[in-house]
């Protein structure tokens, strides 16, 4: 018989699932890369032209192989919750963070100088987080949502008009996602709060350096 916490339990978890699969790598990628655009007042055909190239290439791209290993039997949903089997989503979320990086190379867009650092910074921390992966189940999705606010802030204070509208509610979306990834059994409190480290530490850091080295124009 189940205990009294039972039937509260059930619709927490639900929830949990639903915000995991609202609030994850595949789905902010592309809004981050969009607001981007925005605030930089890029015009409408280059503000499309970045919400295409990194939806496909970031969001895309390791979905179709995440949806390959779901059907073939290879993970049990698309969060692949199984360490050892990472590998493959890594690589692939790796290609086409690799594919983007490529192509604001190739394609002579006035945007090139804050699209092209910003996909690089999306390239490191693939590889970084593939390589802590290995070892440890470091949350992708907290080390995500954080990133997001991390380099939005940092984004907004270097030109001077932090946008607030976005920060507020992005960053609730920390502990939100943080007790969401815990509540469904996805990771521990350990692992939440190293991506939740992560994401708040090395992107603004890696904005820094790059805009030391004179890539990165954000203002």
């Amino acid at each position: 018989m189940p205990g009294p916490t039972e039937p509260d339990r059930r619709p927490a978890e639900r929830f949990a699932r639903a915000v995991a699969y609202t609030i994850n790598p595949i789905v902010l990628a592309p809004l981050f890369f969009g607001w981007v655009a925005s605030e930089a007042g890029w015009p409408s055909a280059d503000v499309l032209r970045a919400v295409v190239l990194t939806t496909a290439s970031l969001s895309l791209v390791p979905l179709v192989v995440l949806w390959w290993m779901v059907r073939t039997g290879r993970a049990e949903n698309l969060e692949v919750r199984s360490r050892a089997r990472r590998g493959m989503p890594f690589l692939a979320a790796l290609s086409g963070a690799t594919g983007a990086l490529a192509a604001s190379f190739a394609l002579d867009w006035p945007t090139r100088p804050l699209l092209e650092p910003l996909v690089a910074c999306f390239v490191a921390n693939t590889v970084v987080l593939g390589a802590v992966t290995t070892r440890f189940k470091i949350s992708l999705h907290a080390a995500s949502v954080s990133g997001f606010v991390s380099m939005a802030a940092w984004l907004g204070a270097a030109q001077g008009s932090p946008d607030w509208a976005v920060l507020v509610p992005a960053a609730a979306c920390i502990p939100l996602v943080a007790w969401a990834r815990v509540r469904d059994h996805a990771h521990s409190t350990v692992e939440v709060a190293a991506g939740t480290a992560f994401g708040l530490v090395v992107p603004p850091l890696e904005l820094e350096i790059l805009a030391h080295l004179g890539w990165l124009i954000a203002s």
